[in-house]
């Protein structure tokens, strides 16, 4: 996948070094204009420092390049760090679609199995 998406401009590493040391490393998957951090490591001995921290205010401002405006942190919307650091939010939608037919009627019986509101589910021809 890594080689994959390197070929394609679409993996970036960022990675956070001092005194020859990896402080911090964060994995961003790279779709139209928007990047997804989906992973960040750090030295847990310089934890007090937050590196990881860092290199995420490195990235959103790495992200201000005109081409990739918008930057998903992948996190639970409880993450009290990336909530204090990227207050906004964007509302995510999931769509399925299925034609007429019996895969349909079990496609409507799984949504409606989840508990989803009334509103929020759109019925299949």
């Amino acid at each position: 996948m890594a080689r994959a998406f390197t070929a394609r401009e679409r993996l970036e590493m960022w990675v956070m070094r001092c005194g020859g040391l990896t402080l911090a490393i964060a994995t961003v998957i790279v779709s139209g204009d928007v990047r997804f951090a989906f992973k960040t490591a750090f030295d847990e001995s310089f934890r007090n420092r937050g590196p990881g921290t860092h290199l995420i205010v490195e990235i959103t401002n790495g992200s201000i390049d005109g081409r990739r405006r918008l930057l998903d942190s992948c996190a639970d919307s409880s993450n009290e760090l990336l909530n204090l650091l990227w207050p906004d939010r964007r509302a995510l939608v999931s769509v399925a679609l299925a034609r007429p037919g019996a895969r349909a009627g079990v496609l409507k019986r799984a949504i409606r199995a989840t508990g989803t509101p009334a509103e929020e589910q759109t019925a299949t021809g």
